[in-house]
């Protein structure tokens, strides 16, 4: 798990942890590919000893042929990005080139994936224009990918959720920079 109020990179704070317990599990003999990690984002405080007791979660379920079968092919954990704004446009960084490579690497594996780019704003503004500016940035997003990769323009779809779906308050500066974001999702058929 990881708190919105954390500093935000990529890969996230709960992918990080999740890494080290992978780490430590496959020290001592646990597969890999036995291995799934998923992070959650959930508002929590440190106690005063600046611990939080519930920052990792376990759950064991039974490796059938089905659950092999899909772990064959794992697609990348879903994503945040925090692009670069250049007046009111997506600057090309190290960001978007990683992504790049990324969703490059996820085509030559599986053609049949689908990259769905999802921008998000804070709420300073209207609705309806947040809704059209994190639109925006996620069709800039899209077409650097396809533009730079070759890739089917079908496969690489642009969405906006707007404003409606923050992971901070609005009531901060931090809060609203947290907000303002693009999520990378990877899905298949």
């Amino acid at each position: 798990m990881y708190a919105a109020s954390e500093k935000i990179k990529t890969p996230n704070l709960g992918i990080r942890r999740a890494n080290k317990v992978r780490e430590t599990l496959e020290s001592i003999g646990i597969p890999r590919e036995k291995i799934a990690i998923k992070s959650m984002i959930k508002d929590f405080k440190y106690d005063e000893n600046n611990y939080f007791s519930y920052g990792i979660s376990f759950a064991f379920k039974p490796l059938d042929t089905l659950r092999l079968n899909s772990l064959k092919f794992k697609l990348p954990e879903d994503k945040t990005l925090y692009p670069k704004l250049v007046n009111n446009d997506i600057f090309v960084n190290d960001v978007l080139k990683n992504l790049l490579e990324e969703v490059t690497a996820v085509f030559s594996e599986n053609p049949d994936v689908q990259v769905e780019i999802v921008g998000h704003t804070d709420n300073i503004g209207n609705a309806n224009d947040n809704y059209l500016l994190a639109l925006k940035y996620a069709r800039q997003v899209r077409w650097y990918l396809i533009s730079k990769g070759g890739f089917d323009k079908n496969k690489v779809i642009a969405l906006s959720e707007g404003e409606a779906k923050p992971i901070a308050s609005n009531n901060t500066e931090e809060g609203q920079f947290l907000n303002r974001r693009i999520d990378v999702k990877y899905r298949t058929n």
